[in-house]
C-alpha cells in the first residue's frame, strides 16, 4: 500500500490501503540515515559493471514486510527502478537507509 502525507499523522491520500494491516515502532529514534549518493554507490557495486542501467526513477520509502500477525515492520531505504536494454528487464533495488543492505528483484514490463 502507499500513502500520501504533507503533514506529519496526517495521511492525504492512500492506495490499496489494508486496513487490518498495524504498525509498531521498532528500537531507537535513527538519527543517520545514507545519503542518496552512498546508496547509488552500493547499488552501482551490487550491479554488474559490465552492464549500463537506465535509472527510471529514484524514492526514499518505507520498505518491509508484514508478519503474521499483520503488523508491518518498516524500514526506511531507497528504492532504484532500473532498466537493463540486454535483458529488456527492470529492476527494483531497495538500499536500507540504516545498514546499507542492498537487495533487489527484477521483473518484465507487459
Amino acid at each position: 500500500s502507499q500513502a500520501l502525507m504533507f503533514k506529519k499523522n496526517d495521511i492525504d491520500a492512500s492506495l490499496d490501503c489494508n486496513p487490518g494491516i498495524k504498525t509498531e515502532r521498532d528500537g531507537d529514534p535513527i538519527a543517520n540515515i545514507i545519503s542518496l549518493k552512498e546508496a547509488a554507490d552500493i547499488v552501482s557495486k551490487k550491479k554488474s559493471q559490465n552492464v549500463m542501467f537506465d535509472v527510471q526513477s529514484t524514492e526514499f520509502v518505507y520498505h518491509g514486510a508484514i508478519d503474521s500477525e499483520n503488523i508491518a515492520h518498516l524500514k526506511p531505504t531507497w528504492r532504484f527502478v532500473l532498466h537493463n536494454e540486454n535483458d529488456s528487464m527492470n529492476y527494483n533495488v531497495y538500499v536500507d537507509a540504516v545498514s546499507g543492505d542492498c537487495n533487489y528483484f527484477r521483473y518484465n514490463s507487459i
